[in-house]
């Protein structure tokens, strides 16, 4: 199997990066990160009919949650390579954005859990935000 792997470094990066992985011609997107990086994933990869693997390495992971993937890394990435199941899930869009699983509001980009929130106190920071 050939692989390649890029890095995020900032908002964006993970939508470019897997929109220039599905106009390379790659099988499958598979990206390592929380709901965040995942719905960027999701952006890119959108109308290209390149499916996406979670590799869920986030705070919540509430998308590899409620979709059934391993929360333990290494059981997630024996899915991508063991398992013939894949399943086409819905996307849904508000303006120009399209998400997964839920939209919120109520609170602006500013006001919501930071990187360093999460990393200091986890799901705590979620509920210290709101």
């Amino acid at each position: 199997m050939d692989w390649d792997i890029s890095l995020t470094h900032k908002s964006g990066d993970a939508t470019r990066l897997a929109a220039e992985a599905a106009a390379s011609g790659v099988d499958l997107v598979a990206a390592y990160g929380g709901d965040g990086t995942q719905m960027e994933v999701a952006n890119g990869l959108l109308g290209t009919g390149v499916p996406q693997a979670i590799l869920p390495g986030g705070t919540g992971n509430a998308m590899a949650h409620d979709l059934g993937v391993s929360l333990k890394l290494w059981e997630a990435a024996e899915l991508i390579v063991s398992s013939d199941k894949r399943r086409a899930i819905d996307l849904a869009k508000i303006g120009d954005k399209v998400f997964m699983l839920r939209a919120y509001a109520g609170l602006s980009e500013d006001q919501a859990a930071s990187r360093e929130k999460k990393d200091q106190y986890g799901q705590l920071a979620y509920v210290q935000s709101a």
